[in-house]
């Protein structure tokens, strides 16, 4: 049997030994006797070093270094749904550690019910019972970031139904400072992005409706003092932003739902932008989604499109633009997908250094995914099932193991689906 030793470790200060099991079961948090706590794996209370009740904290040495490729394959591992309640309507999902704990937590916009929950990992892909904040009506998306620069994760929700965005300044340990911001009307997605070139994150939404991309100027301090439009394709869905030409300037690309396209906006600084290149991705399709990443190891952003309905074939497609690191895009190619592809996000999956494609199928109820071989070429799609009207999804390390796992909104079944990835 083959010893695989680690080639990197990380030392986590302040970590408590567990010394003793005790038998009484809880619940994630607690509740635990004084000098305890609540241990995420078993759900029984440790007693530990360091704890209130004496000792001094040790420190823990933690591997750190890559997972191994898996060499036969990957599988999916259905962990309990996040139960959000009916009627909630879950949209949008992402995953970040908001309480500062170093466990993957999962939020979640529910469109039905003008709120966000959050629900906190414990770090075994296991999920406390989620909380909940207020949001403007109809929250359709969520991005997740550092907007006022403390080093902890803000929240940033498009209302879309207001026009507004809503912005959660997050403490640390997972308590928000919440503020409503004009967007422009129909906010149907919101990107992170500093497109202004002042190292200050900035929020760019889709304004859906009137066919622009709303660029909403950030202060530093979780702020927004400038609001200025930009004209994509007819009905932008989502926006997604890189550097397509190298000049050290951050551009956007949109999927334009009505006008079957996706459009790139070069940018020229301070917030400008040059006027769209539209690029086909099929005729009758409306690509909803939109994703980049380098997949041939080329060193220039390539663009992954979702396409919600098919094209004058019937096929359903995800749609992959090359990028040619001129700022230009080369010509499209065409995954065959199952019907109603609503979302797209790229990740390495399997280890082996190429990223991969992972599709939340819509009113279906699975996710398809497609591994790289870093070539523009892909293995053959593989389905996993999750819950019913997967809207989009989202990924994550949930366990701590260094893979990407993957967290589903599942708008009809109310629920967010957890699948953790691991080797055959």
């Amino acid at each position: 049997m083959e010893i695989v030793r680690p080639t990197a470790w990380l030392v986590l200060a302040a970590c408590y030994r567990p010394t003793i099991t005790t038998g009484n079961p809880c619940t994630g948090s607690g509740p635990c006797p004084l000098g305890q706590v609540c241990s995420a794996l078993t759900h029984t209370c440790e007693l530990t070093q360091g704890s209130p009740d004496g000792g001094e904290p040790d420190s823990v040495l933690v591997d750190a270094s890559p997972p191994q490729p898996c060499a036969n394959g990957i599988v999916f591992m259905h962990l309990p749904a996040i139960a959000l309640g009916s009627g909630m309507g879950p949209r949008a999902v992402a995953i970040a550690d908001v309480d500062g704990d170093h466990h993957a937590d999962a939020i979640v916009t529910d469109g039905d019910a003008n709120l966000i929950s959050i629900a906190r990992g414990n770090g075994d892909g296991t999920f406390q019972t989620p909380t909940t904040l207020a949001t403007g009506t109809h929250p359709w998306s969520i991005a997740v970031g550092d907007l006022d620069g403390d080093g902890d994760v803000d929240l940033v929700v498009g209302n879309y139904d207001d026009g507004t965005i809503t912005r959660y300044l997050d403490n640390g340990a997972g308590a928000f400072a919440a503020a409503t911001f004009p967007a422009g009307a129909s906010p149907q997605s919101v990107a992170i992005v500093d497109v202004t070139g002042d190292g200050l994150p900035d929020v760019v939404a889709a304004s859906h409706t009137i066919n622009e991309a709303t660029v909403l100027v950030g202060d530093g301090h979780g702020g927004f003092a400038t609001l200025t439009t930009i004209a994509t394709g007819t009905g932008p869905y989502q926006v997604a932003s890189a550097d397509f030409n190298h000049d050290g300037v951050a551009d956007l690309a949109s999927a334009n739902t009505t006008a079957a396209s996706v459009s790139v906006l070069l940018g020229r600084g301070a917030g400008q932008f040059q006027a769209k290149v539209d690029y086909s991705t099929g005729t009758s399709t409306q690509p909803w989604s939109i994703a980049v990443g380098d997949l041939d190891r080329d060193g220039h952003p390539d663009v992954v499109v979702a396409n919600n309905y098919g094209n004058t074939s019937g096929e359903q497609t995800v749609a992959v633009f090359p990028g040619t690191g001129d700022g230009t895009l080369g010509a499209r190619i065409d995954l065959t997908s199952r019907p109603y592809a609503w979302w797209v996000a790229l990740a390495d999956f399997d280890g082996d250094g190429v990223l991969d494609l992972a599709v939340a199928d819509g009113d279906d109820g699975a996710v398809s995914i497609w591994l790289g071989n870093g070539d523009l070429t892909f293995q053959p799609r593989a389905d996993v099932t999750v819950g019913l009207g997967t809207l989009e999804l989202a990924v994550g390390d949930l366990d701590g193991d260094g893979r990407p796992d993957i967290v589903t909104a599942d708008a009809t079944d109310d629920t967010a689906s957890v699948l953790l990835t691991r080797c055959k």
